[in-house]
């Protein structure tokens, strides 16, 4: 067994991975909520503030995801995180009442951090010592597929048969890609030699305006996700249009990932950020437009969101290294995860309290609006205070 064939059966299981615990954990939820509250009763508050404590379980997970994988391995480590994923499904399922469904989802927002982009970054790095970044996006595109994939097969399932069907679906999968992911999954190259070199932590400058946008993209990058498939439906779009819709957002995610990659190498960052930057102004606007109840003005949206919501997760992670130094990366990066969670904790609950509230999730759009043209401003700040900065050396 070469390494050098090898390391793509782990790059496989890596996308199977992401493809479990973020792409069905937490981007196809949004295909089950107007269900939970349709079928089991639940506010459209308590509904949202199941998206807020599955990031506050994500946000924890983070803080001993270190020590986590140091203790059991990446392959045990990540095994256990699809069980989690596994068990969160099966607790939806048999679950009777909204308590049971809080613990279900802290267990999925566990299994969202732990499997998630950390683990599957650090195995491929030690797999690929040449095309890492290609290998890691293409685990990536794990979570993109998910959302076009299972919108459209839950909502058949649930439609077809039901609720709980669809859950436990979902369960035996994970359960099926656990015992995937412990076969097949390795920690490093049998000849991998270690080396001891440990990096030195270095407190970065703090940009609080950069902090700040960061926070504003979280509110975008999750609670406004989770909640498309809520307003399309309050708005009167059926359930089948709605899981295409959101198939659609998928689809266009998973090109304009790479594709917003592709602008920033070959533009620059910043004129890159900008562009797209417009394009999420103009695609949370257009959003507000769903009381038109017009159907190319919907398909339209989630083009336009796809197209422009890198931003809020692989454009945060261009703009912590263009704004720090190579021995404060880790820092700054760690630093705008963290606001960007905060946001969207903070933010998640909202939709849900103005629907309550105004009878419409529209509201919610018309704030996403503010927050994407804030966050454009603080983002360009940064970047001509960061230009101005170098020019005066």
């Amino acid at each position: 067994m070469k390494s050098s064939r090898y390391r793509w059966v782990v790059c496989a299981a890596s996308f199977l991975l992401l493809f479990c615990c973020i792409g069905l954990t937490a981007n196809s939820f949004t295909v089950y909520q107007p269900y939970l509250i349709t079928q089991k009763g639940i506010s459209n508050t308590q509904c949202s503030m199941l998206v807020t404590l599955r990031c506050v379980a994500s946000l924890s997970g983070l803080f001993f995801i270190q020590f986590y994988y140091q203790k059991v391995g990446i392959r045990l480590g990540t095994t256990l995180a699809l069980l989690l994923m596994a068990s969160c499904r099966a607790m939806f399922a048999f679950g009777g009442g909204y308590p049971s469904y809080v613990a279900a989802t802290c267990i999925g927002g566990f299994a969202h951090s732990l499997g998630g982009m950390v683990p599957a970054s650090l195995v491929l790095t030690r797999w690929f010592r040449e095309r890492s970044a290609t290998a890691i996006s293409i685990c990536a595109a794990g979570t993109g597929l998910a959302s076009v994939v299972a919108p459209p097969v839950l909502t058949y399932v649930i439609e077809r048969v039901s609720l709980k069907a669809a859950f436990l679906a979902e369960a035996a999968f994970g359960g099926c890609a656990a015992i995937l992911i412990l076969i097949f999954m390795r920690d490093r190259p049998a000849e991998e030699l270690e080396h001891a070199a440990v990096p030195t932590a270095v407190r970065p400058k703090r940009d609080w305006g950069m902090l700040t946008a960061s926070l504003l993209l979280g509110t975008m990058g999750v609670p406004g996700y989770a909640t498309f498939t809520l307003l399309y439906r309050s708005e009167g779009f059926d359930s089948a249009t709605v899981a295409l819709l959101i198939s659609l957002l998928g689809a266009s995610l998973l090109i304009c990932k790479c594709l917003y990659g592709m602008a920033t190498d070959h533009m620059g960052s910043y004129p890159a950020a900008r562009l797209f930057f417009c394009v999420l102004v103009a695609a949370q606007a257009l959003t507000c437009l769903a009381v038109t109840k017009s159907l190319p003005v919907a398909v339209a949206s989630m083009l336009l969101q796809g197209f422009s919501l890198p931003l809020t997760n692989v454009g945060v992670s261009v703009f912590a290294k263009d704004m720090s130094r190579p021995d404060t990366y880790a820092a700054t990066l760690r630093e705008y995860q963290i606001a960007g969670m905060v946001g969207a904790i903070a933010f998640s609950p909202m939709p849900g309290v103005l629907a309550d509230w105004l009878g419409s999730y529209v509201p919610t759009y018309i704030l996403l609006t503010v927050s994407a043209a804030a966050s454009m401003i603080l983002v360009c700040r940064g970047y001509r205070a960061r230009a101005a900065e170098g020019a005066g050396r």
